[in-house]
């Protein structure tokens, strides 16, 4: 498929990387979904929780230094990370509208982006399978990874100490059955929850806006 006009000459030399399938959830997905924008489900309104309000203090400092997630010069890579791009471009504008109207994303002049080589460094897109005839679409971002150092790796640059080293490791565990615990509630005490917490929860949470490229 070939696109023309606006900045189409980034989305097709996207297309032209695109892998057979992807990694997500550590298994390897045979074949990245085109991404259809009906089928995927989005909160109403994304972005209403800032992140740095919720994490511990160590790692809020972190999110606001600039270039803390920088890789070293000599950790940069000498060719570009394929991507997987699985969207028509009809199919993106039609995303892209709905997640600028639940605020999920912010619209950016690309020389305000990345560069790697001259070149705006960008992400894929592509979909796996979700109960009810629903997907997941996935953000590869395997580009910008690839110019980034991890959250301990740069806690450590930042002189964090062992112990809120340790905090942060158990914090960005994975959960499974075995971190559940018994809850106990009083006689006038309340539960409630929304579906959204727990199919959409991650798109609540905002990024610093020196982070949101």
């Amino acid at each position: 498929m070939e696109l023309a006009g606006g900045r189409a000459d980034v989305l097709n030399e996207l297309m032209t990387a695109v892998d057979g399938g992807a990694v997500y959830g550590g298994t390897m997905v045979g074949t990245a979904l085109m991404v259809k924008s009906e089928e995927v489900p989005l909160p109403t309104q994304a972005g209403i929780v800032n992140l740095q309000d919720v994490v511990p203090e160590v790692v809020a400092r972190c999110l606001q230094t600039p270039g803390a997630f920088d890789a070293a010069v000599e950790d940069l890579p000498d060719t570009r990370p394929g991507c997987a791009m699985q969207i028509e471009y009809d199919e993106w504008i039609k995303l892209l509208k709905r997640m600028i109207d639940n605020k999920m994303v912010t619209l950016v002049r690309a020389d305000g982006l990345p560069h790697w080589r001259g070149k705006p460094v960008t992400a894929g897109l592509f979909g796996v399978p979700k109960s009810a005839q629903k997907m997941r679409f996935i953000v590869d971002r395997r580009w910008q990874n690839s110019l980034e150092v991890d959250l301990m790796t740069a806690l450590r640059r930042l002189g964090a100490a062992p112990d809120e080293l340790a905090g942060v490791q158990q914090l960005i565990r994975l959960p499974h059955g075995g971190m559940w615990s018994e809850l106990l509630l009083a006689p006038d005490d309340e539960i409630s929850i929304n579906v959204d917490d727990l199919q959409d929860y991650y798109y609540l949470l905002r990024w610093p806006d020196n982070l949101e490229r």
